[in-house]
């Protein structure tokens, strides 16, 4: 770059960043025969490199300028940067970041610039100056001339992909059309250029996670209003991202968070054997015609409206009941109905000495030292309920607000549900008054209860209690998989 008809002091541009020779410690012949290569490969870049550059600077260029004038310019080499770590630090350049010339070596007593001890005992060897390895994308023109100037020197393809870091189909495939054509230039890609640049995707990235519920169109109106909804579905998913249904959990806030992570924190070192004595306990509402999975029919596309297609569904909540159960280990208490339309503390209690105290005995007596979870609700941190506990000497887990991910027992309700629905599909044409109804769900729960948690699935959950207080870990107290 110059300024008009005369060179320009401050205008500067870098056109390569060249390596020096290499340093020797001996005198010998192959250290002469690696400087004469080191040379005649520094001839051949430079004259790659600045050949171009030499009819110009004797026949100027013309060159536009704001006030619509047209004056002639003309470049000149303006300066040279050395690559050695004083020359590094002086101009501030980043190590690993500039090319390393043939067989280029540093010896052990060379020095860092901010080293002051002078210690002979403690030498500071330089970083590699290895070019780092590039397994796709374009050659750089330093490349290209070193490939140029290497081929001259009957270097095969392989060694001088070994030295590149390229693959030895790149290498030859350029030397062969650099030979073809004496154009060492890179033909532009053919077709329509894309329409979102690399750092129009890049921004789309930025803003499609700074408002996850946005619209595509609002995301599209605010990056590049003129590419089309395609378009930006194509870019997102290039990046993998693409609009997803958001996940149901219970709403967390920063303090439920807070308590999350210091719960995950006291047991982080459990094994699940430690966890073998916990008696994970919750209450489930089931509802007689609500199958989570859904019906499935056989139909053609004109049958969607045929009576045998359709599942009827009544208006308003229909009839349901309560239950309540705990596991522990492999192993599980029984299930508990619960008929009473209004559930408070004394009921609670109730359920508790029918269901709990005869599976805290057990534990105790087969694995010692039971502890007892069970919500936040406040029918279970009721003084009456609380006073219960310490009536009958039940120790109880202090556990973090909306937290059913860490409770392996929901995933029983789950599997329940499903399989009554199976093993009962007409239960939802149970006749009868809604206690009849009730007293018929309870027998068909108690059946699956008895039948389909089975100690195996029981023990998967056992075994998944160290990986979800790892996942609360990970998450800082909040949203995990589970």
């Amino acid at each position: 770059m110059t300024r008009r008809n005369s060179p320009g002091s401050m205008a500067v541009l870098l056109l390569a960043l060249l390596p020096m020779p290499s340093i020797f410690s001996k005198s010998s012949k192959a250290d002469q025969h690696q400087r004469k290569i080191d040379a005649d490969t520094l001839n051949d870049v430079f004259e790659l490199i600045f050949a171009p550059l030499q009819d110009v600077a004797h026949t100027r260029i013309a060159s536009d300028y704001t006030d619509r004038q047209v004056q002639p310019c003309f470049p000149i080499l303006s300066t040279w940067i050395a690559d050695y770590m004083d020359n590094l630090a002086l101009h501030g350049l980043q190590t690993n970041a500039y090319p390393k010339v043939l067989g280029q070596k540093y010896p052990s007593d060379r020095w860092l610039p901010s080293d002051t001890s002078k210690n002979p005992t403690s030498p500071v060897n330089h970083p590699s100056t290895t070019m780092p390895p590039q397994k796709t994308g374009y050659l750089t023109e330093f490349e290209k001339a070193q490939i140029v100037a290497l081929r001259k020197k009957e270097i095969s393809f392989s060694e001088i992909g070994e030295l590149l870091h390229r693959p030895k189909s790149t290498v030859q495939t350029f030397h062969n059309r650099f030979q073809k054509r004496g154009d060492a230039n890179t033909l532009p890609k053919p077709g329509r250029p894309k329409i979102i640049t690399i750092r129009t995707c890049h921004r789309l990235v930025r803003e499609s996670k700074k408002a996850r519920h946005q619209t595509l169109s609002e995301l599209c109106n605010d990056v590049a209003p003129h590419a089309s909804l395609d378009t930006f579905k194509r870019a997102l998913a290039s990046v993998n991202i693409k609009k997803w249904r958001a996940r149901k959990r219970a709403l967390l806030k920063d303090e439920d968070a807070v308590k999350r992570l210091a719960w995950a924190m006291e047991y982080k070192n459990w094994t699940k054997e430690d966890f073998e004595g916990v008696i994970f306990s919750d209450e489930c509402m089931v509802e007689k015609s609500k199958d989570p999975k859904g019906i499935w029919v056989f139909r053609t596309p004109e049958e969607k409206w045929h009576k045998d297609c359709i599942h009827g569904v009544t208006k308003g909540a229909g009839i349901k009941l309560m239950v309540w159960a705990c596991i522990w280990g492999r192993n599980k208490g029984p299930l508990i109905p619960i008929f009473e339309k209004s559930v408070d503390r004394f009921v609670y209690i109730g359920v508790l000495e029918d269901g709990l105290v005869d599976v805290w005995q057990e534990v105790e007596d087969t694995v010692g030292d039971p502890i007892f979870q069970q919500d936040g609700a406040k029918i279970h941190t009721a003084r009456d309920t609380m006073a219960w506990f310490a009536e009958n000497h039940i120790q109880v887990m202090e556990w973090p607000p909306n937290s059913p991910d860490l409770n392996p027992i929901e995933h029983c309700w789950k599997r329940v549900k499903e399989k009554l629905h199976q093993r009962f599909p007409n239960i939802h044409k149970t006749k009868g008054g809604p206690d009849t109804v009730r007293k018929h769900l309870a027998e068909a729960l108690n059946q699956v209860w008895a039948q389909d948690i089975e100690g195996e699935f029981l023990e998967k959950l056992w075994e998944s209690l160290p990986n979800r207080v790892a996942a609360v870990l990970d998450a800082r107290g909040w949203y995990t998989k589970y």
